[in-house]
């Protein structure tokens, strides 16, 4: 086996998440760095609109376009990261509060507490 495959095959098994590519022409490899998570995608779990965590397997978020709740279930682990799945969708506080209490039980102090603060609509007046 020859030495600029023998490279190739090692990179392949470098740890999960980087990214192996030819650099050159002259056969040498680069590992380029491992890549940042994505907080803009309302699955992801660092996504950086929650409004609330309920518990360990739901929370709500804001969407990425600001016109409706979503209630999400915890859903998987990929790549090493916790997914998130929508569950139901909200544009009143009322609704989402009523969802909220009969999917996810009963709620805490706190998260009463940040839910009511909600507007009574999101995404503007119709």
């Amino acid at each position: 086996m020859g030495a600029p495959a023998k490279k190739a095959r090692n990179l392949r098994q470098q740890e999960p998440g980087r990214v192996c590519h030819q650099a050159d022409a002259d056969d040498s490899l680069n590992v380029t760095q491992t890549r940042p998570q994505r907080q803009h995608h309302e699955t992801a779990d660092k996504y950086m609109r929650v409004v609330v965590r309920l518990g360990q397997n739901w929370r709500v978020i804001e969407c990425k376009d600001r016109i409706q709740w979503i209630l999400q279930r915890r859903d998987a682990v990929r790549s090493g990261q916790t997914r998130w799945k929508g569950v139901r969708y909200f544009r009143t506080r009322k609704a989402l509060i009523r969802a909220s209490r009969a999917l996810c039980g009963p709620l805490c102090p706190n998260e009463v507490a940040v839910l009511s603060a909600l507007p009574d609509r999101i995404g503007g007046v119709e």
